[in-house]
Protein backbone atom coordinates (compact mmCIF):
# COMPACT_ATOMS: atom_id res chain seq x y z
CA UNK A 1 0.00 0.00 0.00
CA UNK A 2 3.10 2.78 0.89
CA UNK A 3 4.66 1.72 -2.37
CA UNK A 4 1.31 2.84 -4.35
CA UNK A 5 1.28 5.65 -2.84
CA UNK A 6 3.91 6.68 -3.56
CA UNK A 7 6.13 5.80 -6.94
CA UNK A 8 8.64 8.74 -5.67
CA UNK A 9 9.77 5.96 -3.11
CA UNK A 10 8.89 3.21 -5.49
CA UNK A 11 11.41 4.87 -8.04
CA UNK A 12 13.80 5.75 -4.88
CA UNK A 13 14.39 1.90 -4.03
CA UNK A 14 14.25 0.71 -7.60
CA UNK A 15 17.72 0.92 -8.31
CA UNK A 16 20.95 1.19 -5.81
CA UNK A 17 24.43 3.26 -5.89
CA UNK A 18 26.24 0.55 -3.69
CA UNK A 19 26.48 -3.07 -4.17
CA UNK A 20 24.74 -4.71 -1.11
CA UNK A 21 27.94 -6.81 -1.10
CA UNK A 22 30.58 -4.61 -0.26
CA UNK A 23 29.53 -4.91 3.18
CA UNK A 24 31.65 -7.14 5.05
CA UNK A 25 34.43 -7.41 1.99
CA UNK A 26 35.49 -3.99 1.90
CA UNK A 27 35.17 -0.81 5.08
CA UNK A 28 31.94 0.22 3.78
CA UNK A 29 29.42 2.72 5.61
CA UNK A 30 25.63 2.80 5.39
CA UNK A 31 23.68 5.24 7.01
CA UNK A 32 19.70 4.97 7.19
CA UNK A 33 18.26 8.19 8.43
CA UNK A 34 14.81 7.88 9.12
CA UNK A 35 12.47 10.67 10.57
CA UNK A 36 11.93 10.17 14.14
CA UNK A 37 8.51 11.90 13.97
CA UNK A 38 7.06 10.14 11.04
CA UNK A 39 6.73 6.13 11.06
CA UNK A 40 5.70 5.45 8.09
CA UNK A 41 8.42 4.66 6.18
CA UNK A 42 10.98 2.74 9.25
CA UNK A 43 10.27 -0.77 8.46
CA UNK A 44 12.52 0.03 5.51
CA UNK A 45 15.04 0.52 8.12
CA UNK A 46 14.31 -2.85 9.22
CA UNK A 47 13.87 -4.79 6.11
CA UNK A 48 17.08 -3.58 5.08
CA UNK A 49 18.74 -4.91 8.13
CA UNK A 50 17.01 -7.68 7.75
CA UNK A 51 18.24 -8.35 4.60
CA UNK A 52 21.80 -7.60 4.82
CA UNK A 53 22.18 -9.34 7.61
CA UNK A 54 21.20 -12.57 5.32
CA UNK A 55 23.68 -11.36 3.16
CA UNK A 56 25.97 -10.78 5.51
CA UNK A 57 25.74 -14.77 6.48
CA UNK A 58 25.81 -16.02 3.08
CA UNK A 59 28.87 -13.87 2.96
CA UNK A 60 30.30 -15.48 5.46
CA UNK A 61 29.21 -18.87 5.24
CA UNK A 62 31.44 -18.31 1.69
CA UNK A 63 34.19 -17.47 3.86
CA UNK A 64 34.83 -20.05 6.23
CA UNK A 65 32.15 -18.95 8.75
CA UNK A 66 32.87 -15.75 8.85
CA UNK A 67 33.48 -12.36 7.52
CA UNK A 68 36.87 -10.78 6.45
CA UNK A 69 36.04 -7.32 7.13
CA UNK A 70 33.77 -6.79 10.88
CA UNK A 71 30.66 -5.39 10.88
CA UNK A 72 29.19 -3.10 13.06
CA UNK A 73 25.37 -2.38 13.31
CA UNK A 74 24.75 0.80 15.22
CA UNK A 75 21.05 0.92 16.31
CA UNK A 76 20.31 4.31 17.53
CA UNK A 77 16.91 4.33 18.91
CA UNK A 78 16.99 0.67 18.83
CA UNK A 79 13.47 0.81 20.50
CA UNK A 80 11.75 3.10 18.09
CA UNK A 81 12.36 0.98 15.14
CA UNK A 82 9.79 -1.64 14.14
CA UNK A 83 10.48 -4.64 15.88
CA UNK A 84 12.78 -7.07 14.18
CA UNK A 85 11.35 -10.34 14.56
CA UNK A 86 14.57 -12.36 14.42
CA UNK A 87 16.40 -10.35 16.65
CA UNK A 88 17.45 -12.87 18.94
CA UNK A 89 18.96 -15.35 17.12
CA UNK A 90 21.17 -12.62 14.85
CA UNK A 91 22.55 -11.56 18.35
CA UNK A 92 23.37 -15.48 19.28
CA UNK A 93 24.83 -16.12 15.79
CA UNK A 94 26.55 -12.81 15.10
CA UNK A 95 29.76 -12.94 16.86
CA UNK A 96 30.92 -15.66 15.61
CA UNK A 97 30.65 -14.13 12.08
CA UNK A 98 32.07 -11.20 12.68
CA UNK A 99 29.28 -8.99 13.27
CA UNK A 100 28.66 -6.56 16.01
CA UNK A 101 25.52 -5.13 16.83
CA UNK A 102 25.39 -1.77 18.82
CA UNK A 103 22.09 -1.42 20.29
CA UNK A 104 21.09 2.08 21.78
CA UNK A 105 18.11 2.16 24.00
CA UNK A 106 16.83 4.95 26.33
CA UNK A 107 14.46 2.98 28.45
CA UNK A 108 14.58 -0.37 29.03
CA UNK A 109 10.75 -0.57 29.71
CA UNK A 110 10.63 0.79 26.03
CA UNK A 111 11.87 -2.46 25.03
CA UNK A 112 9.71 -4.33 27.21
CA UNK A 113 7.31 -3.20 25.23
CA UNK A 114 8.26 -3.75 22.21
CA UNK A 115 9.75 -7.29 22.82
CA UNK A 116 8.52 -8.61 26.15
CA UNK A 117 10.06 -9.21 29.10
CA UNK A 118 11.61 -12.70 27.82
CA UNK A 119 12.70 -11.72 25.07
CA UNK A 120 14.32 -8.25 26.14
CA UNK A 121 15.77 -9.75 29.15
CA UNK A 122 17.78 -12.79 26.23
CA UNK A 123 18.53 -9.62 24.34
CA UNK A 124 20.65 -8.08 27.03
CA UNK A 125 22.26 -11.14 28.15
CA UNK A 126 23.22 -11.56 25.12
CA UNK A 127 24.90 -8.29 25.01
CA UNK A 128 28.80 -8.85 25.72
CA UNK A 129 29.28 -5.42 26.66
CA UNK A 130 26.85 -3.16 28.44
CA UNK A 131 27.38 0.64 28.80
CA UNK A 132 24.99 2.73 31.74
CA UNK A 133 24.89 5.83 31.12
CA UNK A 134 21.81 7.29 33.31
CA UNK A 135 18.36 5.81 34.11
CA UNK A 136 15.46 6.59 35.91
CA UNK A 137 13.58 3.09 36.19
CA UNK A 138 14.13 1.97 39.69
CA UNK A 139 13.73 -1.58 38.22
CA UNK A 140 16.44 -1.30 35.87
CA UNK A 141 18.42 0.44 38.69
CA UNK A 142 17.91 -2.14 40.38
CA UNK A 143 19.07 -4.50 37.99
CA UNK A 144 22.38 -2.89 36.89
CA UNK A 145 22.98 -2.57 40.78
CA UNK A 146 22.45 -6.26 41.31
CA UNK A 147 24.84 -7.24 37.99
CA UNK A 148 27.55 -4.91 39.20
CA UNK A 149 27.61 -7.28 42.51
CA UNK A 150 28.84 -6.95 46.15
CA UNK A 151 32.55 -5.55 47.71
CA UNK A 152 33.40 -8.12 50.63
CA UNK A 153 31.31 -6.90 53.59
CA UNK A 154 28.08 -7.56 51.35
CA UNK A 155 27.28 -4.00 50.13
CA UNK A 156 26.52 -3.24 46.36
CA UNK A 157 29.86 -1.98 44.58
CA UNK A 158 27.60 0.14 42.57
CA UNK A 159 24.35 0.96 44.40
CA UNK A 160 20.78 2.23 43.24
CA UNK A 161 21.57 5.64 45.03
CA UNK A 162 24.99 6.01 43.17
CA UNK A 163 23.91 4.99 39.54
CA UNK A 164 21.00 8.03 39.71
CA UNK A 165 23.69 10.38 40.33
CA UNK A 166 26.64 9.92 38.30
CA UNK A 167 27.96 12.53 36.73
CA UNK A 168 27.37 13.08 33.15
CA UNK A 169 31.38 12.48 32.33
CA UNK A 170 30.65 9.40 34.46
CA UNK A 171 30.11 5.82 33.19
CA UNK A 172 29.70 2.32 33.85
CA UNK A 173 30.81 -0.57 31.52
CA UNK A 174 30.61 -3.96 31.73
CA UNK A 175 32.38 -6.26 29.70
CA UNK A 176 31.99 -9.87 29.30
CA UNK A 177 33.37 -11.31 32.86
CA UNK A 178 35.38 -8.45 34.04
CA UNK A 179 34.28 -6.10 36.94
CA UNK A 180 32.38 -3.46 36.17
CA UNK A 181 34.27 -0.35 35.74
CA UNK A 182 33.11 3.48 36.66
CA UNK A 183 34.98 5.61 33.89
CA UNK A 184 35.00 9.20 33.77
CA UNK A 185 35.28 11.01 30.54
CA UNK A 186 34.93 8.68 27.65
CA UNK A 187 35.79 9.83 24.50
CA UNK A 188 33.19 9.70 21.80
CA UNK A 189 33.28 7.02 19.39
CA UNK A 190 34.21 9.44 16.89
CA UNK A 191 37.62 10.71 18.58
Amino acid sequence: RVFKASPALTEMLSESTFDLKRIGAKKTAVFLVVPDEKTTFHFLATLFIGQCYEMLLEQSNDNNGTLPVRVNFILEEFCNMPKLADIIPMLTAARSRNIRFHLVIQSYEQMVDKYGEHASKTIVDNCGNLIYLHSRELSFLNYISTLAGNNEYGRPLLSVGRLQRLRKNETVIFHDRCYPFLAQDVPLIFD
